[in-house]
């Protein structure tokens, strides 16, 4: 099987339609062409008109890894022509991409979790109150509601019913 490639880079004016024009062309040539349109705006997804849209697009395959064909290519109105269209309206995939490494830095370290709700809960009531202890009256008085959270937050952490706790601490 002969497999010829055209990329088409992003920015600057022309590239894709010249990558639109060539697809057009190879496949009026008889040959079967694939155009994956990997930008957020689906510039390259507008040339064509879909005879039959695939249920998948292109950030099922680059987020989930789906593979089978029959998911992602869309058939344009061109024989021999499919289309794996741009369906990432939000710009996901840029921040995915860019944050590659560290989404997958817990793949190495078995240790790692894979989210980090656990501190996100832990900090929660804190992050409430942060409104409410704005105005605590005073400086004094903020300093006190301080100690206070740290013993709280303390007992917790080490297995203690808070209530309980304070009691016998103070």
């Amino acid at each position: 099987m002969q497999v010829v490639s055209i990329i088409s880079t992003k920015g600057g004016v022309g590239k894709t339609t010249t990558a639109a024009n060539l697809g057009g062309f190879i496949a009026d040539a008889g040959l079967r062409v694939l155009l994956l349109d990997l930008d957020v705006q689906p510039t390259l997804s507008s040339y064509f008109t879909l005879g039959t849209h695939a249920p998948a697009g292109i950030y099922e395959m680059l987020a989930f890894n789906e593979q089978r064909i029959e998911q992602l290519a869309s058939q344009t109105a061109v024989a021999g022509l499919d289309l794996v269209v741009s369906n990432d309206h939000r710009g996901e995939l840029n921040t995915l991409l860019k944050r590659w490494t560290a989404l997958t830095r817990y793949l190495g370290d078995g240790r790692l979790p894979i989210d980090n709700n656990w501190i996100e809960n832990q900090i929660r009531p804190i992050a409430l109150g942060r409104k409410n202890w704005l105005f605590a009256g005073s400086q004094r008085a903020g300093r006190r509601a301080a100690a206070v959270m740290s013993l709280i937050q303390s007992a917790k952490m080490n297995g203690h019913d808070p209530c309980a706790y304070l009691k016998d601490v103070l």
